[in-house]
């Protein structure tokens, strides 16, 4: 599984059902192997009555609802594709129940925040516009009237000038609030002799760019999700990571735990199970900081609105128990349903076997900020940890610090097996384990990495800050492509 392309969001505010209300109104869908991504509902009629492929291009995420940091304060459901972003709007009669961002509005604003200069207008049959002073004339004024006009479109925002494009050379270009059109003498008297500017591309780059992840879980077939800031939501499937959500919030998704046959559970205060394509919270209990599911029906979770009391899922339920800790718990690793630890950010090592958790030792106040356990067996663990001690080792007898190559907090941890785990942590720092000592990996970035897991030996993910994800193959760590 080498690398492809990406991408992501969500989290919730409602203890209901929350599915894809396109795919409720129009269950017909289409599949693009190209970028693994899903058309549907009143989405697909929009593309496939405005155009197709040649007006917006192939999709690259599923529906999802927006985070309102790049656009608006409302949470749209949207659509991302090469050259448009598709917003849903069930107030409106359909066709307005389909909206299109104003992309082309955005990026000159951004471009030329006092407008570009050099400006002409086209005499070649031209019409003005009132609305915004501008003409549009020529073949420009031809493709606008044969692919939309106004709804797809939207008014020209400035008259005809020379952009150097993504490919190095210069064109003939107009700006329009929803798109922007090259000219391509070089394609005369064909359909591409007018091309629009790939403008979802480029705010689909920017969403994930200033996306913060949090949250990673892979399993053993290479099915994986990722989760971060504004319920972003990533799924690796068929060799690609797509954003693939449909929660509704603004919240971090600081937790994934797969369990069963693909059930996959993600934490954003309370815990949501995705079940027939929607999602639905599944404990009744909010404020919750960490959580890990064994299998399909048991779980361990601890939540901070009892004064960090434990949870246990059995029997479809999720249930306070009589153990409390003094602290907020940071991680759990269970080995099986009788044996496990959990750990707080305080420093805490919480020890649950023979029926009961037990405050099993705790770490030097200065060793606090434990971040993450991972358990190889009942006599072999390891912790990571963000304070004057980075590394902790269980032995069957205790938790000891571990000298480790490097003096940033680690934030995550993984063990394959005895002999064989990855750390990663804050400036892109990975650390490998050989089973005799931990040793400091080449790394693509020098963005924080917040979790790590492993596929295999060898394969596995990183994730991290500002959209950073790191795809570890035979040896090496790269930085995937969104």
């Amino acid at each position: 599984m080498r690398n492809l392309r990406v991408v992501v969001l969500v989290v919730i505010l409602s203890s209901t059902l929350v599915g894809s209300s396109l795919a409720q109104t129009n269950p017909v869908n289409r599949y693009f192997d190209q970028t693994g991504c899903t058309v549907q509902g009143q989405f697909l009629v929009y593309w496939e009555e405005h155009g197709g492929l040649a007006q917006f291009g192939y999709p690259l995420t599923n529906q999802f609802y927006d985070p309102p940091r790049l656009f608006s304060n409302d949470l749209p459901l949207v659509q991302y594709f090469e050259r448009a972003r598709f917003e849903y709007h069930p107030e409106n009669q359909p066709p307005n129940d389909v909206l299109l961002t104003l992309l082309g509005s955005q990026l000159y604003k951004e471009k030329y925040p006092f407008g570009a200069s050099n400006q002409q207008p086209n005499n070649n049959n031209p019409y003005f516009f009132a609305q915004t002073g501008k003409s549009l004339g020529g073949k420009l004024r031809t493709y606008w009237e044969s692919h939309g006009g106004l709804a797809a479109q939207g008014y020209p925002i400035s008259n005809e000038f020379q952009e150097v494009a993504v490919d190095g050379k210069s064109y003939t270009v107009q700006y329009f609030e929803r798109a922007v059109f090259e000219y391509h003498p070089e394609n005369v008297s064909t359909a591409y002799e007018v091309l629009l500017a790939p403008l979802g591309v480029a705010r689909y780059h920017q969403l994930l760019a200033t996306t913060n992840f949090y949250a990673l879980d892979v399993g053993k077939d290479g099915i994986a999700w990722a989760g971060g800031e504004c319920g972003v939501l990533l799924q690796h499937n068929n060799d690609r990571w797509t954003v693939t959500s449909n929660f509704q919030g603004v919240s971090a998704i600081k937790s994934v735990s797969l369990s069963g046959n693909n059930g996959v559970r993600v934490l954003d205060g309370a815990i949501f199970y995705r079940i027939n394509g929607g999602w639905s919270r599944e404990s009744q209990y909010g404020g919750i900081t960490a959580f890990q599911m064994k299998d399909d029906g048991s779980g361990w979770a601890g939540s901070s609105t009892e004064p960090s009391l434990f949870m246990r899922f059995e029997q479809d339920n999720w249930g306070f128990t009589n153990f409390r800790s003094e602290s907020w718990l940071q991680s759990i690793d269970m080995l099986s349903p009788q044996e496990g630890w959990a750990i707080t950010n305080s420093g805490t090592f919480h020890h649950y076997t023979k029926g009961s958790w037990i405050v099993a030792q705790r770490a030097k106040v200065t060793s606090a900020y434990l971040s993450q356990v991972s358990m190889v067996s009942v006599n072999d663990g390891w912790v990571a940890a963000g304070g004057k001690d980075k590394l902790y080792h269980y032995d069957g007898t205790s938790w000891r610090p571990v000298a480790t190559p490097i003096d940033q907090p680690l934030s995550s941890i993984h063990m394959i097996d005895s002999s064989d785990g990855w750390s990663v942590g804050a400036k892109g720092t990975i650390l490998h384990y050989d089973g005799t000592s931990w040793q400091q990996q080449p790394s693509p970035t020098n963005k924080d990495l917040n979790a790590v897991k492993m596929v295999s030996a060898n394969e596995g993910w990183a994730v991290g800050d500002a959209g950073t994800m790191l795809h570890y193959w035979d040896g090496v760590w790269s930085l995937y492509s969104f």
